[in-house]
């Protein structure tokens, strides 16, 4: 278990590393002129000569690629061009709005998938199952903007029961998650859609197995047989496309914190684009990139936990 799990945060470093340089290469190497995007056609001389001081455009790229990443070590990953704050603060600030807003996503969409697909997997082939699946298969063709539009017509201009947009920080407590849910919710409704499929699908291939038959040959109730001996090794895929949730969390906070004007993640990297702010676009690309890595990490290392047949080599 130690050398595998060294081997696997060797992996994410590399893993990240790789995706550092591929995120540099792309901003500042490929045709084109960096400063010239930042500042335009019609800006002064001395504002093109300035701007290209700072982004460190008048030494050669390798310098520049390692100076990032000595800055990164350090905890610096520059200062924004836009913003005119450092990078690090900005992106502590979205991070404290999406991070939350995805962790309460990615716990809706397990409340939603996990009875819809352990019923429909206790009444395979029913109409009751086929009817679930049908309703999960609507939940992934939902559009998360017109579904957000949805929610806010019927809990904010209608029953008035949760805020419409907006946050108001987490200086405000708990009440601030009120904020939250509407997102949150339009968020994982399709994700919640898609694990009540793989939850489905993992625990008919469980049912199968031998140990199953073994459980059920002993009397127990078929409730027991499925929660307890099933279940636990069926999460494995479930878990495995963890990741892919996440990651899609994080694609999706871009339309629905700029829908809920939430001070995101996803604001903050289409703000940045925009803007041409190359820093910032670094810094939101490496700090999305990690997360889905470290999510993906976790989810290998639980992997024995939930099935004591897997052993780590």
């Amino acid at each position: 278990m130690g050398s595998y799990f060294l081997r696997r945060i060797l992996w994410f470093v590399l893993t990240l590393l790789a995706i550092s340089l591929a995120v540099f290469l792309a901003l500042n190497v490929l045709p084109g002129d960096p400063a010239r995007l930042v500042v335009g056609i019609e800006a002064s001389p001395d504002l093109y000569t300035r701007v290209r001081a700072e982004l460190g455009l008048d030494r050669p790229w390798p310098v520049r690629y390692l100076h990032w990443l000595g800055g990164i070590v350090r905890g610096d990953l520059g200062r924004s061009l836009h913003y005119r704050q450092p990078v690090g603060a900005l992106l502590g600030a979205a991070v404290a709005v999406t991070f939350p807003l995805a962790l309460l996503a990615f716990l809706l969409s397990l409340l939603i998938a996990f009875p819809l697909g352990i019923l429909a997997a206790r009444r395979w082939g029913s109409s009751l199952d086929a009817a679930l699946m049908g309703l999960a298969q609507v939940g992934l063709a939902v559009p998360e903007f017109w579904l957000g539009f949805v929610l806010v017509l019927a809990f904010s201009a209608g029953l008035r029961v949760l805020p419409a947009g907006w946050f108001p920080g987490w200086g405000a407590g708990l009440p601030a998650l009120r904020y939250l849910v509407l997102p949150a919710l339009a968020l994982a409704v399709p994700r919640g859609a898609y694990l009540a499929r793989m939850v489905r699908g993992s625990l008919l291939t469980t049912l199968g197995e031998a140990y199953v038959a073994v459980a059920r040959s002993k009397g127990l109730p078929e409730a027991r047989v499925l929660l307890v001996h099933a279940l636990r090794p069926a999460l494995i895929p479930v878990v495995t496309s963890g990741g892919l949730v996440f990651g899609r969390l994080l694609a999706g906070a871009i339309v629905v914190e700029n829908l809920f004007y939430l001070p995101g993640l996803g604001r903050l990297a289409l703000a940045s684009v925009l803007a041409r702010d190359i820093p910032l676009v670094e810094g939101v690309a490496l700090v999305a990139a990690g997360s889905i890595l470290a999510v993906n990490l976790l989810a290998d290392l639980s992997y024995g936990l939930l099935d004591p047949r897997v052993r780590y080599r």
